[in-house]
């Protein structure tokens, strides 16, 4: 009898132990984000970023406690003729002769409670501007979200760490 009552002891244990594991597991799993999100420093977004279709890179960096973002790279940098690819979707058509190479298309980011929010985003495929916020995923993955009004749409940013 006393054997059983230390089994059945050595079970509840067990099961106590089993159960504090799977507590502690789900509280790890749900204060990660939290924490991760919480330890962003502003500079965390300073580098170069391929854009989620691969086409450009965007530089980030830092002026006047704001961030911007500069396209430095891309797929296709120069026209049919040869020459540098133009803003040539831009509303407004003074604009129209900028080249796309070191255009600012991100602009005016501020960094409040581990996000860069309140900035813009110019689309040179369609000459339009949005707002625009910016969160990291991990270290090297960005997730860039434009809006206009209740719509938005949201792309993935993967850091390049190679030039």
């Amino acid at each position: 009898m006393e054997r059983r009552l230390h089994q059945q002891n050595l079970l509840l244990g067990w099961d106590r132990l089993r159960a504090g594991i799977f507590i502690l597991g789900v509280f790890i799993t749900l204060l990660l984000p939290v924490t991760a999100h919480g330890q962003q420093k502003p500079s965390d977004i300073v580098g170069k970023w391929l854009t989620q279709d691969g086409k450009a890179k965007v530089e980030f960096y830092k002026a006047d406690d704001k961030y911007f973002g500069r396209i430095v790279w891309l797929v296709k940098p120069l026209d049919e003729r040869g020459l540098p690819v133009l803003d040539i979707h831009n509303k407004r058509a003074s604009l129209r002769s900028r080249p796309l190479m070191k255009l600012a298309i991100i602009n005016g980011l501020e960094f409040k409670n581990g996000k860069w929010v309140n900035g813009t985003l110019y689309d040179p495929v369609d000459g339009s501007t949005y707002g625009c916020s910016v969160w990291l995923e991990q270290e090297n993955t960005m997730k860039l979200r434009g809006y206009l009004g209740l719509l938005y749409e949201t792309e993935t940013w993967t850091r390049v760490t190679k030039n």
